[in-house]
Order: C-alpha cells, then structure tokens, then sequence
C-alpha cells in the first residue's frame, strides 16, 4: 500500500505540474435545432430536439433508434425560440419513472411546463401521462428564458424571460403582478395530481409579487444550472444591445434578490426611470461586451470525477463566438478566463453525464461534444475552502466527486473513518481529508479541510408595535445580529422602517433574515396590522404575544381566547393546543419548516398572528 500511495503522490505531482489542455471531442451528431442534454442518473443521454423530440444515446454515444418522447403534434416550433426548450428529470426518475418539460403548445405562444411518466420499457415515455403543471401566458412569443431544474431542497426552479420585445418596454421583469422576468420555485412533490403548491418558504409571500416567485430581474436566462456539490446558482442572462452576464445566486441564499433588468444591462444602465438606488440591484460576476459575442449560454460548475483541472470551474459559451470560457469562484471573487478560442461555434445547450462530465450541444450542427483535458488525473476533491463551518443543527455533508470503479478512503485528524462511499457524513468537528482510488488502483488524496460545528444565530426585531394608523410615523426597528436583510411583504428594504403610510390597510409580514459565515440561517418576523383609523375595529382586541418566533418545538400565546392554526393556503392544521391561566400553548414539534397563521378568538372579537416553524 505505500508504494501504492508513493506512485499515486508521483502521478499527482506530476499531472499537477503539467500544463491544462481542455479540449472537446465529437459525442454525437445529427441532431438539428438542439435545445438541450439530460441524464437521469445512469449511463444514458437525452437529447432534446426543439420541434418535439427527444433521443437517447448510451455513454458511447450510440443512438437509441426509437426516440425517448415525440410530441410534435402538440408543440409550436416555429421561429427561432418556441418550441420543446429543456427537460428535467425527477430527483427519483429511476424509481419513479417521473420527469418534466418547458414547451410552447400547439397554436399558442405560451409557456408549459408538465410532468409525465415513462412506460414499462424505461426507454419510452408514456405521451397520454401529461399532467400540465403551470401555464406562463406569453404576450410576444420571444425571451421565453426556458431552463429548468431541481434544487437541493427538492423544489423545482423555472427560469424565464421578460417576454420579449426590444428593451423590454413593458417592464415585465420588475412587474410585481407578473410571472415573466422572474425565476419561479414551485413544490411539484404531490405527482398524484396536476399543479403544484407554494413552498411556504418563498421569498415573496403576501407580498405584490405572485407567491411562486423567487428572483427578479431578468431578461433572458436561457441556460442556468446549479453546482451539484455546493448547491450555488450560475445564471446565464443574454443581454440587449451591450452586455452578456453570469448571475450567481449563493446555496445560502433564501431568495428575494433583484439582478436588475431593465434598470441595468450588466453593470450598465439601460433604462432608470422609476428605479431604486444600483445597492438595490444585484450586479452580474462576470460580463462581456458583444465584441466577443450575442447571447450567452449557460453551462455547469465542473463537479466531475475525471479531471482535476476543471475542478471548481463554470463553463460557458456564446451562441455567435467559437469561445468556451469559464468563471473560476475563489471566496468572493470571481476570474473569468476563455478556456478555448476555437470551440464549436452555435453552441445552445450544456450537460452532464452520470459522472459529471460535460457535454455541449450545437444548434444548426445538431452535434454533441464532450470537454475533457488529457492532460489531467482523477479528482478528490472536498472544498475550495480550509475551513467549512456548519450549522450545529444538522450533520455537515462532505462528499467528492464520484467515479465508476472509484473507492473512497475518508481521514478524520489523521485515522482512517467512514465507509467505501463518496459522501461522508459527520458531527464531529476535525481536520478531513479523503484518498480516491480509479480502476487502476491509483490515489489522489484531497487537502485537508478543518470542519467546525457553530450554533444557529439567534435573531431579533425590537421596536415594533403590531398595530398602526396610516398616519402614524415611521417605526425604527432594532435588529439583531446586524448584517441581515429585512423584508416587508416579502420586499427587501434599503432601511430598518416600517412607514405605515406607504402600505395599505390590512396585515403585512415583517421579517428579518440573518445567515451567518458557516449557512446557518434564522429570520425573526412579525405580522403588523395597519388600520385606516377612521373608527374603532370592535372585532379586534389588543395585540396578543407569542413567542418564540422562529419556534422549534412549542409556541406560547398570551391570550384568554381560543387558538387554532392554519397553513399558508388556509387549511387548518391539526396540533395539540393546551391552555392554562391565560396562556396557550401550541405544539409544533411536528409541523413541517414553513409559515403558519394562528387564529385566536374570544367571543365575537378575533385576531391574526403569523409564526415560522424553524
């Protein structure tokens, strides 16, 4: 075994000192008007044609004659952006047989996204299985944006686009009563029925914007993904007439943000009028001008087995260059570097294979192109960071790029522990490395990443009273630990205010959010009532206490009346409330994380309270 490691730590010098040479090579061909590449988690590809079809081939590029799913009956294809634009598989495809498609349907120009079913051979959809999800009205017939995605949370992202027309001239992208400019998150987890919910996490709840909304702000994402290993969002957003950009949205984020379009095309001001300060907007971590290209096409973080020197590394192009780019993150900054100068030109679509190796696809070539670096080794890889920081509620999740034939060899301060697997999982604080073996019995070892268990912040609103008149001054709210970001009615605020004069009568949502360095995020919140004062409500009574806000496990009410809960969507929930000497006590312990509203009566007179279960 030590002569073993000794080669293996050779090979590492060796390779680690060699100079990179990514390059691409032909995976498949004949496949006109590209729109997209799957995998579902085994050795096959999907690729997705935009009048209707989608092809399998096996990882050594061999066409499945019979395709996966035609729907060219129902779909309109027509002009350069409609048509069958992604697909998205099930975190669980290869048990439950469920995945999901963005098309335009037949005799319309707006957008679909449904579930469907494949059949008893693996290899075929089942085309009468259609259960339409949501439909996006479409006013132009162009920016359909068209990606979609899974999350970590196991909630489905929808990225779209503004619409369409030159410069946006309805300001769809800032429109607070409209899907369009926006990414979407949406629980799709009930496939028993069509539609979907609202996870009751949603940045934007009882705010102007609709409830499924995440982010805001965009004109054309047409290709986005998210970094399999630490969750992050990259964003590829085709500019107007100056500027092609990279958004990147961090794992930890609980959504909300603003990147901008149409008050700004990159960094550059497109159209200001009626816009909030730039500190408002978030700016893009990499762009170009159209010297260099059109319109960008988002590819994925390299999180692959085979490459060391990808690692780490976002790959994208551009529908008008024959340039593969990257953008390397290194704490909070990001490098942007061209990787190739003579890549395959019209490049549309990204993909990874089982192992997370890339593909790109090519529209009028219709061909499929694998990104490799001869040059490198196998990876083991476990941060970019030293130290990782994790939330003392949870186990922290170590993991390193999977390979076929692969075995793993986890350190904790020095000692051999865990098992033969990828993913290690512990609640013990240390220093963790792991040594990767290929086919060939080869090591690579990672480096060493020192993991520290802190606690959850612990968050606070002071200074807000839970009713006002419109005419009442504005409130100013002490927050605690400082450094978080206030929302009201899921917006978020340049100032720690409540100005009861800006909002209308009825309840509005406080709610400050904080995360700290190592993700762990808490939100303290309120619902205030703000009243027209013109007479006296005799159907509500003095504002009632509760507390804790976020709660874990019970929730106390100081109140004299009857107490029940309901969700977001009004339903009523069954828990356990005792009550004694004035006081209510809710148990919440098995609730799911989310907000919920308590409804407290005593007689004729009621009163609305809202918690979160942390």
């Amino acid at each position: 075994m030590k002569r073993l490691l000794l080669s293996g730590m050779l090979l590492f010098s060796m390779l680690q000192n060699s100079h990179s040479q990514i390059t691409y090579s032909l995976f498949a061909d004949s496949l006109t008007y590209m729109s997209d590449i799957a995998s579902c988690g085994d050795n096959r590809i999907f690729a997705v044609q935009k009048p209707g079809v989608i092809t399998i081939f096996d990882s050594a590029g061999v066409k499945n004659p019979i395709p996966f799913l035609d729907l060219s009956s129902r779909i309109n294809s027509s002009g350069l952006e409609k048509g069958l634009l992604s697909l998205v598989f099930a975190n669980d495809f290869l048990q439950s047989g469920v995945f999901y498609i963005y098309y335009t349907p037949l005799g319309g120009t707006d957008s679909r996204i449904s579930r469907f079913n494949i059949t008893a051979d693996p290899n075929r959809a089942d085309t009468s299985s259609e259960q339409v999800i949501i439909t996006i009205p479409q006013p132009v017939g162009s920016h359909y944006g068209g990606d979609m995605a899974f999350g970590k949370d196991g909630y489905l992202y929808i990225g779209l686009g503004d619409g369409g027309g030159e410069g946006d001239p309805s300001n769809h992208a800032q429109d607070t009563s409209l899907w369009l400019g926006k990414f979407l998150r949406l629980d799709v987890s009930d496939t028993s029925l069509a539609g979907y919910t609202i996870p009751a996490t949603n940045p934007f709840l009882l705010s102007p914007f609709p409830d499924e909304v995440w982010s805001v702000g965009f004109r054309n994402p047409w290709r986005w993904s998210f970094d399999k290993m630490t969750g992050d969002m990259w964003i590829g957003d085709v500019g107007q007439v100056a500027k092609e950009e990279i958004d990147f949205q961090s794992a930890n984020s609980q959504g909300g943000e603003n990147y901008g379009w149409k008050c700004y095309e990159g960094t550059l001001p497109y159209d200001t009028n009626n816009c909030a300060g730039v500190t408002s907007y978030v700016e893009p971590v990499s762009q170009y001008s159209h010297s260099s290209g059109c319109s960008v096409t988002g590819g994925f973080v390299y999180r692959g087995s085979s490459y060391h020197t990808m690692t780490g590394k976002y790959f994208f192009t551009d529908w008008c260059s024959a340039q593969l780019r990257a953008v390397m993150k290194n704490g909070n900054t990001f490098t942007d570097t061209t990787i190739l100068s003579t890549f395959a030109s019209g490049g549309v679509c990204f993909g990874e294979d089982q192992w997370g190796d890339l593909l790109v696809g090519t529209y009028t070539g219709g061909s499929i192109y694998r990104i490799y670096d001869p040059t490198a080794h196998h990876v083991a890889w476990i941060s970019d960071s030293d130290t990782l920081l994790s939330c003392s509620l949870n186990p922290a999740v170590l993991q390193t790029p999977p390979g076929f034939g692969f075995h793993y060899q986890w350190y904790l301060n020095g000692s051999p522990t865990g098992v033969d697997t990828s993913i290690l999982n512990t609640t013990q604080s240390g220093n963790y490395y792991v040594t990767v073996f290929n086919q060939a019995g080869l090591p690579v070892t990672s480096s060493t990443v020192f993991v520290e268990f802190i606690s959850p912040p612990i968050v606070s609103i002071v200074g807000l009273d839970s009713v006002f008149c419109t005419t009442d001054p504005a409130a100013n709210l002490i927050v605690s630990p400082i450094g978080g970001q206030l929302f009201i009615d899921g917006i978020a605020q340049p100032t720690f205010q409540f100005n009861p004069a800006l909002y209308s009568a009825g309840f509005h949502l406080i709610d400050y959010r904080y995360s700290n360095a190592s993700g762990c995020s808490s939100s303290a919140n309120q619902v205030v009532r703000v009243d027209a004062c013109t007479g006296i409500d005799e159907h509500t009574f003095n504002s009632t206490l509760i507390y804790p806000v976020p709660a874990d496990n019970f929730i106390t009410i100081k109140t004299s009346g009857t107490v029940q809960v309901f969700d977001l969507q009004g339903n009523k929930i069954g828990v356990e409330v005792t009550f004694s000497k004035n006081e209510s006590t809710i148990d919440v312990s098995n609730l799911e994380a989310g907000f919920y509203f308590c409804e407290i009566r005593n007689g004729s007179r009621f009163e609305v309270k809202k918690f979160i279960k942390r």
